[in-house]
């Protein structure tokens, strides 16, 4: 009777201490999925806003232009009058005027107008006949505000304005963009696999970053840990950006190592409970049960030891296996590791997006001014200039030979000459032994363009970049004698860079040189950065020091 006391006892509490390690590891599991989710959706949260601000202003700009063509005189004559050739020769007159209403940063490709008789008028583009017809189908039988169209193996959204002469509708101004403007700009912020993006349009999906379907979109939204919708003014768009439950397949995989160790931890434990069991007190019971025994002469029974050994044995395998299982728990926090790597990946994607975006469209603007000076052979180097660039700034390398940057650098500054005449000077002081050493790619443009445009505002001047390299470190200067910084700037701009990594509120102003502060520190650690040295109407210095990294 006591024997079988001492065993329900035992099984008993190796019951409780088996739940009592489950339940841990089930908090464990759950704690480390919340993490995981909260993680995931403060990253949705920050890109989410970057995306809703570049479609908004796209799409804000498109429905904007075709409110304001189609008010315009010129299109509202030429909308109301009936007879063809009228039609046409208003709308040959119209098309230069409107080009002014159309402005720059339009993304439409094509602007066409209707009447009410189905005749048109391309004032830009080139899309084809039996693509406006399908439109103007769309305007006239289904009442489309938000169409698509396609075209010679192309894609458009179109959106329209009604031509109004009183409270009599004359017909339609039409704005017609390519889907793959709105792609292109959707897949910029790809690397999170789990941010989705949609635009819609009169419960349609217009354009989207992933392969979804409308009734696909209202399951994933009812799944999503996190999304954010928003519609574009008084345009008909509508913006969606979700964060897909991604989590439970990446701790599918985190706990697929885990499990295992979490059993070798507890059969461990186990072990050791049994262990202490048998010498504490199974083993002292059977001796007392063997003392009072009358028969002292008979063989003793079966003792605690006899009956753990088994049990025994399997604690020293299973030591053997913990050895086995700490590869398993090495590999697991490489996968952790990999995980935060991929992080700060994704937040220098984004800074290097950041950096320079605006030259682009300034550039474009100088090509523009070019051509409609009669300068092509101008307007097509600067092109040729822009494009080779732009295709150097988004390679895929992360890191680029100093020589390299430097090559890139005097294609910028030729550029920036022909926005800006006999503003400045350039020059970089290069070395052969440039070509073997690597630095991050375009990390020393917006530090020239800074020097441009703030040095330069009232003054001509000169830029010379050079580079020294010693034992360990390089160091990378970009010198200007333009009209410098007073005192307080630059002590403001020194805390700016210091505190960089804290995620202060760093404002506006010269906001390039705090991004590649913190690009530096993200990829090369604290101790490397920007120095700043500046003097009132004498000029700035830029000093970037990087660690020395050979091909």
């Amino acid at each position: 009777m006591k024997k079988k006391n001492i065993l329900i006892n035992f099984m008993l509490t190796m019951f409780a201490l088996s739940s009592f390690l489950v339940l841990l590891w089930v908090f464990f599991y759950f704690t480390t999925r919340r993490s995981m989710i909260n993680n995931m959706v403060s990253q949705a949260e920050t890109t989410s806003d970057a995306i809703i601000r570049g479609v908004e202003n796209e799409l804000l700009t498109l429905n904007d232009t075709a409110y304001a063509l189609s008010h315009f005189d010129g299109i509202i004559s030429m909308a109301s009058t009936r007879a063809t050739s009228t039609f046409y020769d208003e709308g040959m007159e119209v098309a230069e005027r409107a080009d002014s209403i159309i402005g720059n940063y339009c993304p439409a490709n094509n602007v066409v107008v209707f009447n009410n008789d189905g005749l048109f008028y391309r004032i830009k583009g080139e899309i084809s006949n039996t693509a406006l017809k399908r439109a103007y189908y769309l305007l006239e039988k289904e009442h489309s505000r938000i169409f698509t169209v396609s075209s010679n193996n192309t894609t458009y959204i179109g959106c329209m304005n009604e031509i109004m002469g009183g409270e009599i509708s004359l017909g339609y101004v039409v704005l017609l963009m390519e889907r793959s403007r709105f792609e292109n700009l959707l897949n910029s912020y790809a690397d999170l696999d789990y941010l989705g993006t949609v635009i819609t349009a009169d419960g349609r999906i217009i354009c989207s970053n992933k392969d979804v379907s409308q009734d696909q979109l209202d399951d994933i939204l009812r799944e999503s840990v996190f999304y954010k919708e928003k519609e574009i003014g008084l345009s008909g768009f509508n913006l969606v950006v979700y964060c897909e439950n991604a989590v439970s397949d990446k701790l599918s995989n985190y706990f697929k190592i885990t499990l295992p160790i979490a059993i070798v931890v507890l059969l461990l434990v186990m072990a050791i409970f049994v262990k202490y069991w048998r010498r504490h007190i199974i083993g002292p019971i059977y001796k007392i049960i063997v003392n009072t025994n009358e028969n002292k002469d008979r063989p003793l029974p079966l003792t605690g030891e006899e009956y753990f050994d088994d049990l025994v044995i399997h604690v020293n395998d299973t030591l053997k296996r913990i050895e086995d299982r700490d590869k398993a728990l090495f590999a697991a926090d490489l996968k952790i590791k990999e995980s935060e790597l991929q992080t700060e990946r994704t937040l220098i994607s984004l800074l290097k997006k950041q950096i320079g975006a605006h030259f682009t469209v300034n550039t474009l603007n100088a090509v523009r001014a070019l051509i409609n000076k009669g300068e092509k052979e101008e307007a097509v180097r600067i092109c040729n200039e822009l494009s080779s660039l732009i295709r150097y700034a988004n390679a895929g390398e992360e890191y680029i030979s100093l020589f390299d940057e430097f090559h890139a650098l005097n294609q910028y500054a030729s550029i920036m000459q022909t926005r800006y005449p006999e503003r400045f000077e350039f020059e970089t002081v290069d070395d052969d032994a440039f070509l073997d050493i690597m630095i991050p790619r375009m990390l020393l443009q917006p530090i020239v363009e800074n020097s441009i445009i703030h040095g330069f505002t009232d003054r001509a001047g000169k830029v010379t970049v050079s580079a020294t390299i010693d034992e360990k470190d390089v160091f990378i200067t970009v010198e200007d004698n333009g009209s410098g910084m007073k005192e307080a700037e630059l002590k403001e701009l020194r805390q700016k860079l210091k505190d960089c990594h804290a995620g202060s509120n760093v404002g506006i102003s010269r906001i390039a040189l705090i991004n590649i502060e913190r690009r530096i520190r993200m990829v090369c650690g604290e101790r490397y950065g920007l120095y700043v040295e500046s003097e009132e109407n004498k000029g700035c210095t830029v000093m970037v020091r990087l660690p020395l990294q050979k091909k």
